[in-house]
């Protein structure tokens, strides 16, 4: 199919080499030598990113707070949620900063489009498992969550960025940075680097995945087990789209769309009961 405009040309993804665990059509089939042996080395770089990521919380915490103070002290009776819809535009900023440092780093590495690239290879086929594994993993991740709360009596989190009782203006407010930005950010360092990462440093897949995944959950880990879990299996579920793909699209898809349910489902069971 024809790629895209709009995007620089995609790395030659075509060949593959014995010794080198990426198939023909995956984003790093191509990579040259001189790239290949530093694609995960120092071994630092595995925790730098996931805590960069981390501190996108932080950061975006720093700057609502300073505005909601700001904002806040000129108005007669201030939003009980625009703490809310500050936070969300921050957070899509403080992603959008993460973004730009890790694309300057990859292309100084010779990483490049191997690591940023989002278009697909087979639409229609991508997009179809993005939507399968959507499905699989929220029966599943439900039934092990439900599960969990029995076993242990682990409650759900209190915490909520986008609670449903401030209304579909919030949820409009928080769409940028819960479904579109943080997912392309955290899929493109997950899955199109340390995935791949991982891998080349000689784990297994499945080994790679599973340790990728843990690192992604252990970002959620603050908001207690249940979220925890739930994301290393959304982490689970997008490496393995990844690997099954050789493509960034339908992780990204995948993730965007979790993120989606996860804050649309409580919007959509209050307009209901209202």
């Amino acid at each position: 199919m024809d790629r895209p405009t709009g995007l620089p040309p995609a790395i030659d993804d075509t060949r593959a080499e014995a010794g080198w665990p990426f198939a023909p059509g995956d984003l790093m089939a191509g990579l040259p030598d001189t790239v290949r042996r530093k694609l995960g080395r120092p071994a630092g770089w595995f925790a730098l990113w996931p805590v960069l990521i981390l501190l996108a919380g932080p950061l975006a915490g720093i700057l609502t707070g300073l505005t909601f103070g700001f904002v806040s002290g000129r108005l007669d009776s201030p939003d009980p949620h625009l703490i809310f819809r500050l936070l969300h535009p921050a957070l899509a900023l403080a992603y959008i900063a993460v973004f730009f440092i890790f694309a300057r780093w990859a292309v100084r590495r010779g990483l490049g489009n191997a690591v940023i690239d989002p278009r697909p290879r087979q639409i229609a086929t991508e997009s179809a498992l993005a939507f399968l594994f959507l499905v699989l993993t929220i029966v599943f991740g439900g039934l092990l969550l439900n599960a969990l709360t029995e076993l242990l009596g682990a409650q759900p989190s209190p915490q909520n960025l986008v609670p449903a009782e401030a209304g579909p203006s919030l949820f409009w407010i928080a769409l940028p940075a819960v479904v579109v930005i943080g997912p392309a950010v955290e899929e493109m360092i997950f899955r199109g680097w340390m995935l791949p990462a991982l891998r080349a440093r000689g784990l297994g897949w499945i080994a790679a995945i599973a340790l990728s995944s843990l690192l992604f959950g252990a970002l959620h880990s603050p908001a207690g087990l249940l979220p925890f879990v739930y994301t290393t299996l959304v982490g689970i579920s997008a490496g393995i789209l990844r690997v099954q793909t050789g493509r960034l699209f339908a992780p990204i898809l995948f993730h965007a769309l979790n993120n989606l349910v996860v804050i649309g489902l409580p919007q959509i069971v209050a307009q209901t009961a209202g």
